[in-house]
């Protein structure tokens, strides 16, 4: 039943072989486009060409730009960087980046881990005479014919991947067209596999497949005592990292006039110049920790609780803080949770977060009339929106999610499990800790039985009874949450 769920997602390998990675399970060229867009920057560097990359302003895509610049240097491919902030620049490819792209002298865009949704915005690129290129994972709807798509759910691959794997993926490709394999990306790049890592743990993407496999190859490297990030860390800190301590420190990262503070540490050729940014990373990591807090601190005063959502709307809270702070009220709450936060001019920024099998992205594209942009993914999702829609925000999520409770909860489930009941949560559990969003519909199954052998209570049981359930498998560490639907 659980590969019957997989094979749902478009996953194709076996449980076996999803867990316990040996390999790449995915040839790079098992994706579309891939050997296309390689050739394309070929082309470009023949021709003396100019890229303009652009980037998500969070770890991964952050990750993905400096994957992809490494990239760039090595196909001596000259560009430029410009990742738009959360705070002040509107996501993805707008007008602004348009414009100083072509400023720039740019030929080409590549946008990474953004871009998908901005089909206005690209034809409009188009018509000043730009190429541009997305490597994104967000989700879509519409056709891409009039760009170039790199994308993970198109082709045979593994389609779970964060952008910074896929972005690794596609630098993969690139040494496989020049004769090299992936020992030779791993003894020569680890810093680019260990940002890989850092964001695949920030995304929260399933950890399996290839995922697992370029997380697994971050700690070998980490353990051999490599790299720059390595060296940086032990000299500084005088102590040793694991995977977890880069990813705290680097999704504290936010564009400071179109970059990253990580990009000038690599680009500093003196060492200790490098050390300095390094303790300005630090010191920016305690600065967003304090500045989260406040913004939670900032919300709860403001939190607006319904019986099926959460809703939050404060001009006060920082906007990098938006989807940490609709993450805590989900889980507090256990209901889809959505934080809005003022930017400027006008405009309000959005994030929401969700749980199996409640997609906050479906919820909120049933309403996407009233942003100025949306994308996501089905349990993390954001939105821009101007402030006289803001008004009418409120009443149309509210039917929205009226409609969605409409539905039978058995064609939002992804398995029925009847029968040998412990032998199939076991499998979906050793699949949770490994951070994947599963959920189930259980009929009529014995409470106290899996109460006993799993999980956490979240509400009190009766002392007999069987019960319809909705079981999820929490992403960070396999806890068994579940609520109760009926009682006989």
């Amino acid at each position: 039943m659980v590969e019957e769920f997989l094979k749902k997602q478009g996953i194709k390998e076996p449980l076996e072989v999803l867990l316990n990675p040996l390999s790449l399970l995915s040839s790079p060229f098992d994706y579309k486009n891939f050997k296309e867009a390689i050739d394309f920057l070929r082309e470009k560097r023949n021709y003396g060409e100019k890229g303009f990359i652009i980037a998500h302003d969070d770890m991964d895509g952050i990750a993905s730009c400096m994957i992809i610049t490494s990239l760039f240097k090595i196909l001596d491919l000259p560009y430029e960087i410009f990742i738009p902030s959360k705070e002040e620049d509107p996501h993805g490819i707008s007008h602004k980046i348009i414009e100083m792209a072509i400023k720039s002298g740019a030929s080409f865009i590549f946008a990474l881990d953004c871009g998908v949704s901005d089909i206005k915005e690209i034809k409009y690129a188009q018509e000043k005479g730009l190429d541009v290129i997305v490597l994104d994972h967000h989700k879509y709807t519409h056709s891409y014919d009039r760009f170039l798509l790199l994308h993970p759910q198109n082709g045979r691959g593994f389609p779970c991947l964060s952008a910074s794997s896929f972005s690794l993926l596609f630098f993969y490709a690139y040494m496989l067209l020049e004769g090299r394999d992936f020992e030779y990306l791993y003894k020569n790049y680890p810093d680019e596999i260990i940002l890989s890592s850092c964001g695949i743990i920030a995304d929260r993407v399933p950890l399996l497949g290839d995922n697992l496999f370029i997380l697994n190859k971050a700690r070998e490297i980490i353990k051999e005592k490599r790299g720059l990030l390595f060296k940086i860390y032990y000299e500084t800190l005088g102590k040793e990292p694991d995977i977890y301590a880069f990813v705290s420190i680097f999704s504290s990262l936010s564009s400071k006039e179109g970059k990253s503070l990580l990009f000038y540490l690599f680009e500093e050729e003196d060492f200790s110049l490098k050390r300095e940014y390094f303790l300005r990373i630090l010191k920016e990591e305690k600065l967003s920790a304090k500045f989260s807090k406040e913004s939670l601190n900032f919300a709860k005063e403001f939190i607006d609780l319904r019986d099926d959502f959460v809703l939050v709307i404060d001009k006060n809270i920082r906007l990098k803080s938006l989807g940490w702070i609709a993450n805590v009220l989900k889980r507090k709450y256990w209901l889809p949770a959505v934080v809005i936060g003022y930017r400027t001019n006008g405009v309000w920024v959005g994030e929401g977060r969700s749980f199996p099998p409640i997609s906050i992205y479906d919820l909120l594209n049933k309403v996407k009339d009233i942003f100025i942009d949306f994308g996501g993914h089905s349990y993390a999702a954001g939105f821009s929106i101007s402030q006289e829609n803001l008004k009418y925000f409120d009443k149309k999520f509210e039917e929205a999610i009226r409609t969605e409770k409409e539905r039978d909860i058995k064609e939002r489930v992804d398995i029925v499990i009847k029968g040998d009941v412990f032998k199939e949560i076991e499998k979906i559990l050793k699949l949770g800790k490994h951070n994947f969003y599963l959920s189930s519909y259980i009929e009529k199954v014995n409470v106290y039985e899996i109460k006993k052998r799993f999980g956490r209570e979240i509400f009190e049981l009766p002392e007999e009874g069987t019960y319809d359930l909705v079981l999820s498998v929490d992403e960070n560490g396999g806890k068994v949450f579940w609520k109760r639907r009926h009682i006989e």
